[in-house]
């Protein structure tokens, strides 16, 4: 093992134990307000909404709490990068595709363990509070014989959030990694995956007030056939695939993004270290969903703004948001060469 290797490993276990003493603090937290609430215990204004409260906002916590470990971990380990330590580090015998692979592990391992770590303390230190709150609603409900969830059912909920967000969690760390291996600026690249994200939402409330507004400055017969058109297309959205594995698409998809990056970082050229990209087609690819993404996200603020009352200014509009949407790609790429 390498000394970059041991430096990597120190990295990671601090994550760790950060996220140990924040999952403690959390189970602290709502432990007490679950307490809280059920103090003066009127059984007849409870269910099981509490106890299904106070686990979900557990599962959420943590979830936040290792992505955010999972971003400091990835920048740390890229933070290094400008073009003079690049240079220096294509001296050192250390591969650049092994380089990769310890660190994804390491990524992988944090984020596996910090979920199996947090599982355990909070069903250790809470098992019997909830156990007990629950005796109490059951007890009452029971009594008035009306129905309520089992604490099994209310524990699979449970674990099957907190499967969801491991799942998410290990899809952002490959993005992440994805992004730090074609864009030279390690900040742009751990903050691109949510920039996506919100750029993505943005496309989708846009592009549904074109549509909108574009149903209603066409007639009658043109809106048919654009309604024939949409309808087409949501065919490919409602395809459902029939999987007794809910989580292998996400999965699969998140691995495949490891893959591309792993051959991102194999291949660096680390002389365009310091400039936004680092190969044509990722430059090509940001400019082209950029504009779409980012054209259909002003195109929705300039709408509700301009209120287009024909198909011309409409259009026009949608233009000049993906021009606008350019001119801001282009300019932050140049404060970068």
């Amino acid at each position: 093992m390498n000394s970059l290797d041991k430096i990597y490993i120190k990295k990671t276990a601090v994550m760790f134990v950060i996220g140990i003493l924040f999952s403690l603090l959390f189970t602290y937290l709502t432990y007490s307000n679950c307490s809280e609430a059920f103090k003066g215990f009127p059984a007849e204004l409870y269910d099981t909404w509490e106890i299904s409260k106070m686990l979900s906002d557990y599962a959420s916590c943590c979830f936040m709490l290792n992505l955010v470990l999972t971003a400091i971990l990835i920048y740390n380990f890229y933070m290094y990068r400008n073009k003079r330590t690049g240079i220096f580090i294509r001296q050192l015998p250390v591969r650049s595709d092994s380089d990769f692979i310890i660190k994804a592990v390491l990524i992988i391992v944090l984020i596996t363990v910090l979920a199996v770590f947090e599982i355990l303390i909070f069903n250790i230190l809470t098992k019997d509070f909830i156990a007990n709150s629950y005796s109490k609603v059951a007890e009452y409900y029971n009594l008035e014989n009306i129905q309520i969830k089992s604490l099994a059912e209310l524990y699979d909920e449970y674990y099957s959030s907190f499967k969801s967000f491991y799942v998410l969690t290990l899809f952002v760390s490959s993005a992440m990694f994805l992004f730090s291996g074609c864009l030279g600026i390690t900040s742009f690249s751990i903050a691109m995956p949510f920039i996506v994200f919100l750029g993505f939402m943005g496309f989708l409330f846009g592009f549904s007030r074109f549509i909108t507004d574009l149903r209603l400055n066409l007639d009658t017969h043109m809106v048919q056939n654009l309604n024939y058109i949409i309808n087409r297309l949501k065919f490919f959205t409602d395809i459902k695939f029939e999987t007794s594995y809910p989580y292998v698409f996400e999965l699969s998809i998140t691995f495949i993004l490891y893959i591309i990056s792993y051959f991102c970082s194999k291949f660096i050229n680390y002389s365009k270290i310091g400039q936004l990209f680092l190969f044509k087609w990722a430059k090509v690819l940001t400019y082209f969903f950029g504009c779409i993404f980012g054209g259909f996200s002003f195109y929705y603020i300039g709408s509700g703004i301009l209120t287009p009352d024909s198909t011309v200014i409409l259009i026009l509009i949608l233009f000049i948001s993906i021009a606008i949407s350019y001119i801001i790609i282009s300019k932050i790429e140049k404060v970068f060469i």
